[in-house]
């Protein structure tokens, strides 16, 4: 058996099956309910869309589960920075650290435009309203990350 033409385009672009069907696929994609929470924040994280805030938590925190433990903690992207120890650069700071991360993009973020650099022992230069950029994309992030892991089974095999 074929299926007809709906089914056969359904199949391969919906994101996700219908849950009615019990459709498994021996794909990655398709197992997305048995996913890590680290697997979907990398994965959230690999979106164009987050970027700008994969590139500010990968200079800031030494490790990806430091990261990951910050962003499940603090609700906002300015108590995530106050309660992890940063110290903001002003622009005219001469700084002698080693720079961790420095991104800079005028256009194609879709939360603005930002410049911020990201140098050892968090400290931070944020430039013209990169912070706002960042806070958005974090609050964004945040919400997008807990949403997916709310689409999570806990028990793959025994589907409520």
């Amino acid at each position: 058996m074929i299926p007809g033409f709906e089914a056969a385009a359904a199949l391969k672009y919906s994101p996700y099956p219908d849950q009615r069907y019990r459709i498994t696929f021996e794909d990655v994609f398709w197992h997305l309910d048995k996913e890590s929470i680290e697997e979907t924040f990398d994965r959230l994280l690999d979106r164009h869309t987050y970027g700008i805030l994969k590139g500010f938590l990968r200079g800031y925190f030494e490790s990806k589960p430091d990261a990951l433990a910050a962003v499940c903690e603090y609700a906002t992207f300015s108590a995530m920075l106050q309660r992890t120890g940063v110290v903001l650069l002003k622009q005219d700071n001469p700084m002698d650290d080693k720079l961790m991360c420095h991104y800079r993009s005028a256009w194609g973020t879709p939360f603005g435009p930002v410049d911020f650099k990201v140098y050892k022992q968090r400290k931070v230069r944020f430039a013209n309203d990169s912070e706002k950029a960042l806070t958005d994309a974090y609050g964004h992030f945040r919400s997008c990350l807990f949403e997916e892991r709310r689409h999570q089974r806990l028990e793959w095999w025994n589907p409520s």
